[in-house]
């Protein structure tokens, strides 16, 4: 069954609550004692009620924000919840002889906007975090499209020098340069994908050791053994112009 993605439930229960609260705010006063108090109290309680119905249907069926924003979120939402009814409470039953009421409403204003304000915040953190996840993983994603071309010509560069019977010699540990060569690839940190001057190298380098990777599969064996000593060369270049960029590489 698909799931409906309007909050149902909640306008339903907010529907109720403020008709329930206007309700009881006419029941249990005299006309006469409406005053524009009274009118502020009505709308401010029915807006608290909104604040939280609003909430609780914007963690069941919105996910444009983290799970660690909406808990922040509602944990402000809840006391700035709290507060107010104990704020409304206390001036009108015990504190209303003594404190005027601008000094009421400027409180209540302020401790509004000063909500709105720190969820505005940790709205603005929460977007600025996303988009650093989003770029992080565009930046993986990129550098291992890279690693998977070399590795494809690694397998390439081995195949040929199975067919040529062309012995390699031990590179520091590394079964032939094109190993050595993904290898430093595989541990780069994921900015280097988003430094242009090596994404140009190692475009650059890539196309050149393909075309000589090819010339390898081709050349007689006469040629082999100087072409493949090219490719060791050009990988040789390569790993020193990685090991260079690294510097300015931001991990």
């Amino acid at each position: 069954m698909k799931k409906v993605n309007f909050p149902i439930i909640s306008t339903v229960l907010f529907s109720i609550s403020a008709v329930v609260t206007i309700f009881l705010f006419y029941y249990l006063s005299e006309e006469k004692t409406r005053s524009s108090l009274f009118v502020f109290n009505l709308v401010y309680i029915c807006f608290l009620e909104l604040l939280f119905f609003c909430y609780i249907a914007l963690i069941n069926y919105s996910k444009v924000h983290t799970n660690a924003i909406y808990a922040a979120g509602g944990s402000l939402i809840i006391s700035y919840i709290i507060i107010a009814i104990v704020i409304v409470i206390t001036y009108n039953l015990f504190l209303n002889q003594f404190l005027s009421k601008k000094l009421y409403f400027s409180t209540i204003i302020i401790g509004t906007t000063l909500t709105i304000i720190v969820y505005g915040f940790l709205i603005k953190l929460d977007t600025h975090h996303k988009t650093n996840e989003e770029i992080d993983k565009s930046k993986r994603l990129t550098l291992q499209s890279i690693i998977q071309n070399f590795e494809l010509l690694q397998g390439k560069f081995e195949r040929t020098l199975r067919s040529k019977n062309i012995i390699e010699i031990n590179q520091s540990g590394f079964a032939n340069s094109m190993e050595k060569l993904t290898t430093k690839l595989k541990y780069l940190p994921p900015s280097a994908s988003g430094n242009n001057n090596f994404l140009s190298t190692i475009q650059y380098y890539e196309q050149d050791l393909k075309e000589l990777i090819n010339k390898l599969e081709t050349s007689e064996s006469e040629t082999a053994k100087e072409v493949k000593e090219n490719i060791d060369n050009t990988i040789s270049v390569v790993v020193s112009e990685i090991e260079i960029l690294r510097k300015s590489f931001q991990s």
